[in-house]
Parts: C-alpha cells; sequence; structure tokens
C-alpha cells in the first residue's frame, strides 16, 4: 500500500531465464519436460514468454532481464552480439506488425465497400419481404434479412478496430523488449 492507501504495483517486469544455449532466446530450446531444465516457459522462445508476459499484464512498460546460461555456452557467448541480435529480432517483429496493420486496414476498407453494399442490399430486401405480407414467414425472413445485414458488417469492423489494435499492441511490445535492460550471467545451477 502507498501512503494514499491504493496498492501499487511494479510497472517493471523482473525476469530471469534459464536458457540451454542463446540460441533459446529466439527460438524454442530442444528440451522436454522429462529434462529436469525443463521450465515453465521452455515451451517457446525467451523473447515470446517475455512478450506474453507483457501482453497478459498491460501495466508492465519496462523490463529488466537476466538470462542464465551454462558456463560453458556463456564463454562463447559476446554479450554485445546478444544485444544487437535483440535489437534485429524485435525490429522484425515490430515490422512484421507494422505490415499486417497495414494489411488489415486495406482488407478492412474493402470489405466495408462490399459491406456496405451488402447492407443496403439485404436492408432492401427485408423492407420488400415485410411489405409483401404481415404473417411469420415474411416477418421471418425480413428479420433474417436484417441480421444478415448487420452481420455482413461485422468483418470490416473487425478488421479495422480489434485486428489493427493488436497489430499497435504487438508493436508496442516490442518496442518494450528491444528497449529491455538484460544481463547475461552464468547458471550456477540454483533454482
Amino acid at each position: 500500500m502507498t501512503a494514499d492507501g491504493s496498492s501499487h504495483r511494479p510497472r517493471k517486469l523482473d525476469i530471469t531465464l534459464r536458457l540451454p544455449a542463446v540460441e533459446a532466446l529466439f527460438e524454442p530450446p530442444r528440451v522436454t519436460p522429462l529434462s529436469p531444465s525443463f521450465h515453465v516457459y521452455s515451451y517457446t522462445s525467451g523473447l515470446e514468454y517475455i512478450a506474453d508476459r507483457l501482453y497478459a499484464d498491460r501495466r508492465l512498460q519496462t523490463v529488466d532481464a537476466t538470462f542464465l546460461l551454462p558456463g560453458d555456452r556463456l564463454s562463447s557467448t559476446n554479450v554485445d552480439a546478444v544485444r544487437a541480435a535483440v535489437g534485429r529480432f524485435t525490429d522484425a517483429k515490430i515490422e512484421a506488425a507494422r505490415i499486417e496493420l497495414q494489411a488489415s486496414l486495406l482488407r478492412g476498407r474493402r470489405a466495408l465497400l462490399v459491406g456496405l453494399v451488402a447492407v443496403v442490399a439485404l436492408l432492401s430486401a427485408a423492407r420488400l419481404v415485410d411489405a409483401l405480407g404481415a404473417n411469420w414467414v415474411a416477418e421471418t425472413v425480413a428479420l433474417g434479412l436484417q441480421i444478415a445485414a448487420w452481420v455482413a458488417l461485422w468483418f470490416p469492423i473487425e478488421k479495422m478496430s480489434w485486428e489493427t489494435w493488436t497489430h499497435r499492441n504487438d508493436r508496442r511490445i516490442y518496442e518494450r523488449i528491444g528497449g529491455m535492460q538484460f544481463t547475461v550471467a552464468a547458471d550456477d545451477g540454483n533454482q
């Protein structure tokens, strides 16, 4: 609790990952749950695990990571090379998110044009069917056409709102990972 009575959760992810090799930062390690070196994050690469943690808690704004490597692997690991590789990895992920964002917006705009035509056609057809008779069959068909008209707009709305939001969030996550502070150290085997 802080002085004003509110609980304050850290906005920084402090994380330590034991990795069998530095490559496990970028690709899932080749380790099975039968191995004692399998950890809860061994299902994916180290950086993707960090991204998952950032996705799970939007309050986390910065990352301070420690990557523990076996001593024999550490001697061949150049921290500057790892830092450059992390930068290339996050740059690639940010570029992928930018491309997906543009593609979603383009698909959404195109689908919106088709959707608007469908809305006009389906609502006109619903009105026509409704005008033909006041029985339950005509009312049911007209209602179905009205529902279909609004469903025709769902895909463009999803593409232009939810999907673009996701890609923007991807970009922010990888920007945080690209700016993270990290150290590479020898794993002494203590857990």
